[in-house]
């Protein structure tokens, strides 16, 4: 990974199936009396379901237990109930202390390091072959960038969506494919300035979370990106400027958020950001995103939390870690709104089945049981 434009040739289902989806909002805990102020707090992010409500906080898991729930390994629990604790967003069941490493250029990500991080494929000659990122939002929708779909009509219908791969040449068994049955692209998206460059991407059916497959945050509208000190960006894109190759396994690379401001002076890009737009590199390049990292994301957190919000999506740059021309992204915290509404709009309504039923008294006993332990730990 190094923009040119970032782009490069069970048994729970018909309960997930019945839930109205929204997004995942992260909600900075504070630190609690025990905690030192230098030590990432240890509490999850809290899922919201829509604008107002979230679903009740897991507390922190006491090191040394396992049971049959990855996730929350203080109590045995069933399989449905520890696939309702996979709907907190940003966990990353295979990362216990993640200490990246802050060198120039990019390197291979570890399998389950960025569990959100999606590879759009298009079909060739009845070969796949990478062509962009996304960012997993729930079960049912894919967040990317829109130039991913910039003149090729309705192709898109038979391209496919590879959740939990880390190598793409050797998938493994963990991997699960979907296709686009419908795409939602930005109504005031501009390919010549790529403005609104944003889409997303609903699913033929529901993905499962586990291990290598989960939801990203994105960062509460009253979130504050410029004290998020600690930012990665991931993806398959290729891995010098001028290559048409993708990579084979996922790249990770550290940046730094770099002001809109700085980013719009006249020996950078000279204006050519908006207010929906982020910046994201160094001054002196040498790491960025480049063609087929597009629509993947840009994670960020302060250094004194655990868990990454993304907070944007690759959008384009001019070249690939050239100096003073960092990487493009479009900020999620600015279109929070218009993904809210589109998953609104989309929802199916709620009705009185049994289904519905079985998913809203799950939770309740669920917290009761997770409550009980988390005394008995005490």
């Amino acid at each position: 990974m190094t923009g040119s434009w970032k782009l490069t040739l069970p048994s729970l289902m018909p309960v997930m199936e019945s839930v109205s989806w929204q997004i995942p909002l992260l909600e900075e805990e504070p630190h609690t009396a025990s905690e030192s102020p230098s030590t990432p707090s240890p509490h999850p992010p809290k899922y919201w379901t829509d604008a107002s409500t979230t679903l009740q906080q897991v507390g922190p898991q006491p090191p040394g237990l396992r049971s049959n729930c990855p996730i929350y390994p203080i109590v045995r629990l069933s399989a449905r109930e520890c696939e309702y604790l996979y709907m907190i967003c940003g966990n990353r069941p295979l990362v216990q202390d993640f200490r990246g490493s802050r060198v120039v250029g990019g390197k291979d990500a570890e399998p389950g390091n960025w569990p959100w991080t999606v590879s759009i494929q298009e079909e060739i000659a009845k070969e796949y072959f990478h062509l962009c990122g996304g960012v997993i939002l729930n079960p049912l929708w894919v967040l990317t960038a829109a130039h991913c779909f910039k003149d090729i009509g309705n192709e898109y219908f038979s391209w496919r969506l590879v959740f939990g791969a880390n190598q793409l040449s050797q998938m493994g068994t963990k991997v699960q494919i979907r296709t686009i049955t419908e795409k939602i692209q930005h109504e005031k998206y501009d390919p010549e300035t790529e403005s609104n460059d944003i889409a997303l991407l609903k699913l033929n059916k529901p993905i499962i979370f586990d291990d290598y497959t989960q939801p990203a945050c994105l960062p509460a509208k009253q979130a504050i990106l410029s004290k998020m000190d600690d930012c990665y960006i991931a993806g398959w894109g290729v891995i010098e400027e001028g290559s048409t190759e993708a990579s084979d396994i996922l790249q990770e690379a550290p940046v730094n958020l770099i002001p809109v401001e700085r980013c719009n002076s006249p020996t950078w890009y000279n204006g050519a950001l908006g207010n929906y737009n982020l910046c994201a590199g160094y001054e002196q390049g040498g790491i960025d995103s480049c063609q087929g990292d597009s629509g993947g994301p840009l994670m960020c957190k302060n250094h004194k939390t655990k868990f990454y919000a993304v907070v944007g999506i690759t959008s384009w740059g001019s070249g690939c870690g050239q100096k003073q021309n960092p990487g493009i992204y479009t900020s999620t915290q600015f279109y929070l709104e218009w993904i809210f509404k589109h998953l609104n709009d989309e929802k199916k309504p709620a009705p009185k089945s049994l289904k519905m039923k079985a998913a809203k008294k799950i939770w309740p006993k669920l917290a009761e049981k997770l409550g009980k332990a988390g005394k008995k730990t005490n």
